[in-house]
């Protein structure tokens, strides 16, 4: 089982960067950003998202079922990131719905904490999904680990009140990520993952 995560968030989405506890011998870049702790920082997660959460999709001729699964929710954990960066005032649920574990309890501290510091992300996080393991099946069910890229060279995050940018000169925008998606009761949802700084998305 790899070594993995830790916070990242729509917060360190945004700004390019994540505190990582990896077994690669070559530091990730980290930022760190003094908040003031809100009384409520996550919301209680539901057992599981609706079905229509999380369709199921069809098989293409180079990824099977579950692989498209895992991809499809990926593409849906960095779109709902994006969402909640831009837009306080969105419920944090629907990331609870398609996280676990550590993944999901420092995901929705660190966008908790990211409004507490009145931010908001102007722009969008682009990202691109590289590859899709074969499937792999563990004691608590199956896994999929997906490879993924993000490029946040396109936004800004800006203070509300301000409207000045908070975002240091020396983040790391290119992001290269190694994502396990795990299939629970048999809806996929986002698990451990880590990064590394790259120059680019290309594959």
């Amino acid at each position: 089982m790899r070594t993995t995560i830790t916070a990242v968030t729509a917060l360190a989405l945004g700004l390019g960067a994540l505190t990582a506890c990896t077994t690669d011998p070559e530091p990730t870049s980290t930022i760190t950003v003094s908040t003031t702790p809100t009384a409520s920082t996550s919301p209680t997660p539901s057992p599981s998202p609706t079905p229509s959460d999380t369709p199921s999709p069809t098989p293409s001729p180079t990824l099977d079922a579950d692989q498209l699964a895992a991809q499809s929710i990926i593409n849906e954990f960095f779109r709902i990131s994006n969402e909640l960066s831009k837009n306080p005032e969105l419920p944090l649920q629907p990331l609870a719905d398609i996280t676990v574990g550590q993944t999901q309890a420092l995901q929705l501290k660190a966008i908790a904490d990211f409004r507490a510091m009145n931010a908001v992300q102007v722009g969008d996080l682009d990202w691109v999904v590289l590859g899709v393991d074969p499937v792999t099946t563990q004691d608590s069910g199956k896994l999929v680990v997906v490879d993924a890229c993000t490029d946040s060279t396109g936004l800004d995050v800006v203070d509300q009140g301000t409207k000045k940018s908070v975002l240091p000169d020396d983040r790391t925008p290119v992001l290269r990520w190694t994502i396990d998606t795990v299939e629970e009761n048999g809806y996929w949802r986002v698990g451990d993952l880590t990064n590394t700084a790259v120059n680019d998305c290309s594959p």
